[in-house]
């Protein structure tokens, strides 16, 4: 778990670094650098929104891949966290927008429409999250700069089954170039930025050779 930690804070680390960088030397004359925006509801690939096909998909031997939902960019946006609650209910988070949840459909089965509701919760832009104790941890990273970046609890206020009380826990301001928290690599050591980059290289393999450099 240490390894895993230290793991996705090198991945964080790259992009502060990059974001410092440019936040400290900005090119002369340059314009400033426009914030990310959810794209517009059209086009071949937001319209229709097609998912990967399966055949393209490469696993380990012996592991299936099904396509159970196309997510339509229109109206539920681009899903970029899966967590599971307590019940084994999924919820997926729209990467501009708010919080989705689903009973996953049995093997050989699709996902339906109708089989999707709209968490209460008001809350969007959630990166990452995790559901604990009965509670739902979020990570919020609004690139946009619509709702508070920071660490949420997402917990059912009056027990109907429902997501809908909102608390910040902790408030993180990103980067004005990354999305990322800036100034990162200042609470790392040496010795654990060279470890983490010796995971990265070694792809996570503690036997490899890079470990004893």
């Amino acid at each position: 778990m240490k390894v895993l930690v230290r793991f996705v804070s090198f991945l964080l680390l790259v992009t502060s670094v990059r974001g410092a960088e440019d936040e400290s030397q900005p090119p002369p004359n340059a314009a400033a650098t426009p914030r990310a925006r959810r794209p517009d509801p059209t086009g071949l690939q937001i319209g229709e929104n097609k998912a990967t096909p399966v055949e393209r998909i490469k696993t380990m031997k012996d592991f299936n891949v099904e396509l159970l939902y196309s997510v339509p960019g229109g109206n539920q946006g681009s899903w970029v966290n899966l967590c599971a609650d307590d019940n084994g209910r999924i919820y997926a988070s729209d990467q501009y927008g708010g919080l989705y949840r689903f009973t996953a459909p049995p093997i050989g089965k699709v996902l339906r429409p109708r089989d999707i509701t709209k968490v209460p919760a008001s809350v969007r832009a959630i990166n990452g999250m995790v559901f604990a104790f009965g509670v739902l941890y979020v990570g919020v990273n609004d690139y946009e700069r619509k709702f508070q970046s920071g660490l949420y609890r997402l917990t059912d206020s009056d027990r109907d089954d429902q997501l809908d009380k909102v608390e910040l826990l902790r408030a993180i301001e990103s980067s004005k170039v990354s999305p990322m928290p800036a100034m990162l690599l200042n609470l790392l050591t040496k010795e654990e930025i060279l470890d983490l980059l010796a995971y990265v290289l070694s792809g996570g393999n503690k036997d490899n050779p890079v470990f004893k450099l």
